[in-house]
């Protein structure tokens, strides 16, 4: 309900040309922000409204973040997205895209130039399952076939096609009824874990299963299977057991050994988390826990005083990626924290 107030506020807004927010009258701080997405957005119109002068750097073609690339058109058209990026530009901010920090600018030139900094950078890609047959023709990366279905004209290359999402989050949901509007005969998720464990909000998973998807717990594949021509034609699983908690506190799956058994499929879409920008996190040289950075819960401020963090860079792990709206809240937050920040420090030294 509250989804659909908000997607009805959003298009009248749309439709009415609206400018929802004002720039507040400049202070003289600066603020970059690592990240155009719904986190970074937040946190720079925040940021603007209270008169500073805020900097995003983006690594993609447009800002936007989960909300550009990430999220199926059927749920969040692209237009909406780029809407809420130009409220954002129509205060002041400068969204430089194409520029990754660390290679097109170095941590330390942001840490040197301005005031303060805020991560919010997304997830990276979907990492590796480490199975036989993953490089053949028909596997693919889940976050860049939904991005593809967002930037390519749509093509028929699913319709009357078998396709197996492997993994139970938002994100292999979302592979999962894409495919189906793109003309799938038959879509599985497999999960080596149950259903009381996947990482997928209920109302998602009752999404998927209306679309007909259909789910195969504790399943865990084993090898991709091809023919002549390197083109995906089956896939070895084998079914598991669930054993003591690991360290994210979900039980272990554990294989049964002789369970193996063989599906005829056509495509393969990965969708078992996604990797974590470690590289950029040791370069501001954040303290963190295997990617997740660890912040102060009460202000969002990382080890380093001047750098604040939000959205999925502090979202622990075995718990999917964070909503949109809870990224936003946070990069909200994190903004007032920054002004208190920087007021402090400005009347310390008065």
């Amino acid at each position: 309900m509250i989804g659909k107030l908000q997607r009805y506020a959003t298009d009248w807004a749309i439709r009415n040309e609206e400018a929802l927010f004002q720039a507040g009258k400049k202070n003289g701080k600066t603020v970059a922000i690592v990240g155009g997405g719904p986190a970074g957005l937040s946190a720079a119109r925040e940021l603007a409204r209270m008169g500073y002068t805020v900097t995003i750097f983006e690594a993609e073609k447009e800002a936007g973040g989960l909300n550009t690339y990430g999220i199926v058109s059927f749920r969040l058209p692209q237009k909406i997205s780029f809407w809420e990026v130009n409220q954002v530009k129509s205060l002041g901010v400068q969204i430089r895209t194409n520029m990754r920090v660390g290679k097109d600018i170095s941590a330390k030139e942001l840490l040197d130039h301005y005031d303060a900094v805020v991560l919010a950078v997304g997830m990276g890609r979907v990492p590796m399952l480490g199975i036989e047959g993953e490089d053949l023709d028909g596997v693919y990366d889940a976050i860049e076939f939904i991005k593809e279905t967002k930037t390519k004209p749509l093509s028929d290359k699913l319709v009357g096609k078998r396709v197996v999402v492997i993994g139970a989050g938002n994100t292999a949901i979302d592979g999962a009824t894409c495919s189906v509007r793109l003309g799938a005969e038959n879509v599985k998720i497999l999960y080596r874990r149950t259903k009381e464990e996947m990482t997928a909000y209920d109302f998602e998973y009752e999404f998927a299963k209306q679309d007909g998807v259909e789910f195969r717990w504790l399943t865990a594949p084993k090898r991709i299977i091809g023919d002549e021509n390197g083109k995906v034609t089956h896939i070895e699983c084998i079914r598991m057991k669930l054993g003591e908690p690991d360290a994210d506190g979900r039980r272990r799956p554990i294989p049964i050994e002789g369970s193996e058994f063989t599906m005829r499929v056509d495509v393969v879409i990965k969708a078992i988390g996604q990797t974590r920008h470690l590289d950029l996190i040791n370069e501001f040289g954040l303290e963190h826990d295997d990617g997740v950075v660890k912040v102060n819960p009460e202000n969002y401020q990382t080890s380093n005083q001047k750098v604040f963090a939000c959205g999925d860079v502090i979202f622990g792990k075995g718990k999917g990626e964070a909503m949109v709206v809870t990224a936003a809240q946070q990069g909200k937050e994190a903004a007032y924290a920054i002004h208190q920040y920087l007021t402090k420090a400005v009347s310390e030294t008065a």
